[in-house]
């Protein structure tokens, strides 16, 4: 978004406080991003809350040190993990839209103005969008782009990309917090709960947050930590689907249905790329063929975009930078490519 919101007749409604929630432990070394991020939002009308587990390195020497500098709160203290630590930020919290953003994640300069702008236009008591992963310390980018997802979509082993997630205030009011029995996806199991309860998803078609892949990354390359994930998601999904009577053949359908989208979705971000940047900013060539590099894409489909590009270039977009595009295609059609089907 690059508009300022408007006003109406309550400025509180129109530029309501939010609160970005931080857990955080010895972070030192990538907790900076994070603030940085907080600190160049367009919307100002917003307050960071760190909660820090009581870290042992320079951590609560730069909360100390920045504390001044824009609108954070912050407290140190033993908590009992991530969730505890979100759950004290959110009764600290004094806004009426609230999220959480963990250290290695970061938002762009106008993610909360454009979320702040859909909550004012449209009845929705939780906003999500696309986001991105950025390698560290490659600098690689991958695009994931994101589905508008029903209630029960949130069933079918598919949720939403927490990072980019703003809830009203009024939803924990009325269901709670995270669920401290889930140590890896209480997340996961909230969003699940404020979809069944009847609050409103939208998803915004922008790129919302980042998230800085690393090796200390919770799940990241932790096989234990990747099956209690699993476990803890078998649980709350088979606990919501006998609660809410919902036949798992329904549930298969959903998965089944959002496997396709996914890949449909993944093929659009690519002529995406071609659309809003062709022949403006050869700088994101870079960026489109590490997107790629990141996609396990068939031989037909990438054959598909390719002759798809080539006839709008025929239709009157064609210039030298695109070719390059063709190019960048072209060279996933070596034998044995590692990121093709055949």
């Amino acid at each position: 978004m690059k508009k300022s919101i408007e006003l109406s007749v309550s400025k509180n409604i129109s530029y309501p406080l939010v609160s970005v929630i931080t857990p955080s432990y010895d972070r030192d070394w990538i907790i900076q991003q994070c603030i940085d991020s907080l600190k160049s939002q367009s919307y100002k009308n917003l307050e960071h809350i760190v909660v820090d587990g009581g870290s042992q390195d320079r951590t609560v020497g730069l909360l100390k040190k920045e504390e001044k500098s824009y609108n954070l709160r912050w407290i140190s203290e033993k908590d009992a993990g991530i969730y505890d630590a979100v759950n004290k930020g959110i009764s600290l919290a004094k806004g009426d839209i609230i999220a959480y953003l963990n250290t290695d994640d970061f938002y762009f300069t106008y993610t909360v103005e454009t979320v702040v702008d859909v909550f004012n236009s449209t009845d929705a008591d939780i906003v999500y969008g696309d986001w991105v992963n950025l390698y560290y310390p490659s600098a690689n980018l991958e695009l994931l782009p994101w589905l508008k997802f029903s209630k029960y979509d949130l069933l079918s082993d598919y949720n939403l990309p927490q990072p980019t997630v703003f809830i009203r205030r009024n939803v924990f009011e009325k269901i709670g917090n995270f669920n401290l029995d889930y140590t890896l996806v209480a997340d996961n199991e909230f969003f699940t709960r404020a979809a069944l309860a009847g609050f409103k998803l939208v998803k915004i078609e922008e790129v919302l947050a980042g998230q800085t892949i690393h090796q200390n990354n919770l799940l990241a390359g932790n096989s234990s930590s990747r099956v209690t994930a699993l476990e803890e998601g078998i649980k709350y999904r088979q606990y919501y689907q006998k609660l809410y009577k919902i036949s798992s053949l329904y549930l298969l359908l959903l998965r089944l249905k959002n496997r396709l989208l996914f890949r449909i979705n993944a093929d659009f971000k690519i002529l995406q790329f071609f659309f809003s940047y062709s022949g403006e900013k050869p700088h994101c060539f870079p960026e489109f063929s590490s997107y790629l590099k990141t996609q396990k894409i068939s031989f037909s489909r990438i054959k598909m975009i390719k002759y798809l590009i080539i006839n709008l270039l025929f239709q009157g977009r064609y210039n030298k930078s695109s070719l390059v595009f063709i190019q960048i295609l072209d060279g996933f059609f070596e034998p044995n490519h590692e990121n093709i089907n055949y």
